[in-house]
């Protein structure tokens, strides 16, 4: 009798024919992934990535430590140093080489979807689901993160290197769950201190380094543990109290990072909350809609608007009933409430009353919270399936074959959707001007996405780059990037008249700013008033002293000036900080003109080898060269 109710189990489970092996699951979403940003290598480095990559000093070189570990104030790498020390390696292995930076964004895109994948596959095994989702845990572990991967709302992570920043952080987030769950013994026993609760202790710790939002992290493990394992909060505590210790240690860290505010002027105060508060509920529910269609995707939402209550009543309307939603299911059904906990909790720190005055809000702050939505669908996609299969009367293995293979289609429909929509996003990240346009089309109102695209185009087509420099100071008057842009590009154009209000405008607005400064100084230069432009340039290195460029223009204008050996020094010092073709052409003038032929001469030689297009220093060699 057993070897026959045996035979029958195997003939059972023979009959019915299984999804992909859960070994191949992993393969499976690193394929995903690959497939989905194969066309997202070549992109430039766009907006924050040329302060804090490009020209930033402290990535390019591995030592001392010191100097990777830290970062220029106000950078958006500051207070930040894992990401900062991510960023040295990618440069000592292939310097400014974009690719390399991209392929370790999507290495970390993927190994953020596995982290998910074990997250998601222990959780549905947990005496509490086991009974319900346990025999197909891994399948619809795999179908969550898959959507998740491919979804085009995390984009932006992994083609904005920068926001790396992000991805990195959401990997240790993930992998301190992870760890958490598996620090927990499967029988009721005392809980002792073992490898996973130092792993999960650890990247909690690494996780803060990345971004500050990890500062959720503890919170979530306990409620991980409240929500699936019942019992409560006091056994919880009771339970793993060292554990929450741990994880909550590395909020000191987290504070120690951020005591001198590396990145405070991006912060309001007290007053800006509110407005602040309000701009969220539209941008809440705006993240909503863009998790269920993601188009359009903006790369740049710019500033907070001044809103009143009256205009946001529905969104705020739409957000309370979902958070009193999240309450009650935390209290009826857990694990649903856990779900809507981990989207509001993690939003938190960035999308609630804390004010971000430089960005009012951004699609990668969705990037954790977009996995609490991708599983709810799966989950109810799941539960919609079975229901309809239990009220059918065919033979019980066909029944359940039917609905894996509806299942498995409609997650393999939504995932090539999904892609696809991916992999035409990352087209709009292969140029500049691209990426702006469509921000721009997006979201037009916006006087930073306008100026920044004018930006772009400033190499190619002056006059379509002042045309959207214009349009930036009539969204925003007041906006002193746009004022700079505008003035620096007419006086490239030769009419330095007509940039002086500008220039002049944009030191007013930000007195501190280096390069309004030096632009100031340049306009002044070009109109012959010459001790009013050494003041200007002077003024700029008592902001920055290590600046090259306010060097250089300085010794410019001493060479006009014809106090050679003060421009001689500048020149060096300029040199000597940021080599530059114009400096060393610039030096070669003033080295020919003192008679000192053969310096000149080479650097002449090191203009023409650092831009090999400039005519005139190709010139100058030509003539100056024995023959």
């Amino acid at each position: 009798m057993r070897a026959t109710a045996r035979s029958r189990k195997q003939r059972n489970a023979s009959a019915t024919p299984r999804p992909a092996s859960p070994r191949l699951y992993p393969a499976l979403l690193l394929v995903a992934a690959a497939l989905a940003y194969s066309n997202s290598l070549t992109g430039p480095f766009i907006y924050d990535d040329k302060t804090a990559i490009v020209g930033n000093p402290h990535i390019r070189s591995l030592w001392p430590l010191e100097q990777v570990l830290t970062a220029p104030y106000q950078s958006p790498l500051a207070g930040r140093p894992l990401a900062g020390l991510s960023l040295a390696l990618n440069y000592a292995a292939g310097g400014l080489d974009v690719r390399g930076y991209h392929a370790a964004n999507l290495a970390l895109h993927a190994l953020c979807a596995l982290a998910l994948f074990g997250c998601i596959r222990r959780t549905l095994r947990v005496p509490l689901l086991e009974p319900r989702y346990g025999r197909a845990a891994d399948e619809l572990a795999f179908a969550s993160a898959l959507l998740w991967v491919l979804h085009p709302l995390n984009t932006e992570c992994v083609n904005y290197v920068i926001q790396r920043t992000g991805s990195l952080m959401a990997l240790l987030y993930l992998f301190t769950l992870y760890a958490s769950i598996r620090a927990r013994p499967r029988a009721r026993a005392t809980e002792r201190w073992g490898g996973w609760h130092t792993a999960a202790v650890v990247s909690c710790a690494l996780g803060v380094t990345a971004k500050e939002s990890m500062v959720t992290a503890p919170f979530m493990v306990v409620l991980y543990d409240v929500c699936f394992y019942g019992g409560g909060l006091r056994r919880a505590l009771r339970e793993r109290r060292q554990l929450y210790a741990g994880l909550a240690a590395s909020w000191l860290l987290l504070a120690a990072l951020n005591w001198w505010g590396p990145r405070s002027a991006s912060i309001g105060g007290i007053a800006a909350s509110f407005e602040y508060a309000l701009n969220q509920c539209v941008m809440l529910v705006h993240y909503l809609r863009l998790i269920v269609w993601p188009d359009p995707l903006v790369l740049d939402y710019g500033t907070p608007r001044s809103l009143s209550v009256a205009e946001v009543l529905p969104q705020a309307a739409a957000l309370l009933a979902l958070l009193a939603a999240t309450g009650v299911a935390l209290w009826r059904r857990p694990p649903l409430g856990f779900l809507g906990a981990w989207f509001f909790v993690i939003l938190s720190p960035t999308s609630s009353i804390v004010p971000i005055l430089t960005e009012v809000g951004a699609e990668r702050r969705l990037y954790l919270p977009l996995a609490a939505a991708v599983v709810l669908f799966v989950l109810a996609a799941w539960t919609l399936v079975e229901r309809r299969g239990a009220g059918s009367k065919p033979p019980p293995d066909r029944a359940a074959t039917g609905r894996e293979r509806a299942f498995q289609a409609g997650v393999l429909a939504v995932a090539i959707v999904l892609g696809w929509l991916t992999f035409e996003r990352n087209r709009e990240y292969q140029t500049e001007i691209a990426i702006w346009q469509s921000s721009v089309a997006a979201w037009p109102d916006n006087a930073r996405s306008q100026n920044n695209l004018g930006l772009a185009l400033q190499d190619r087509n002056r006059d379509a780059a002042m045309a959207r420099y214009h349009r930036a100071l009539e969204i925003d008057p007041g906006f002193a990037h746009a004022h700079h842009n505008l003035g620096n590009t007419l006086r490239l154009l030769g009419r330095p008249a007509e940039a002086l209000p500008f220039a002049e405008r944009a030191v007013e607005l930000e007195p501190d700013n280096l390069e309004s400064r030096i632009s100031l100084g340049s306009v002044l230069g070009a109109q012959g008033r010459l001790d009013e432009a050494m003041q200007q340039f002077e003024r700029a290195l008592a902001i920055h002293p290590r600046s090259a460029d306010a060097h250089a223009n300085l010794g410019y204008v001493l060479a006009l000036k014809n106090d050679r050996d003060a421009a001689l020094r500048e020149y060096e010092l300029a040199l000597a900080i940021a080599p530059t073709a114009i400096t060393h052409y610039n030096l070669g003038n003033l080295l020919l003109e003192l008679g000192r032929r053969s310096e000149a001469l080479d650097h002449f030689r090191e203009a023409a080898r650092l831009d090999p297009g400039w005519a005139d220093a190709q010139e100058r060699v030509r003539r100056l060269a024995p023959h």
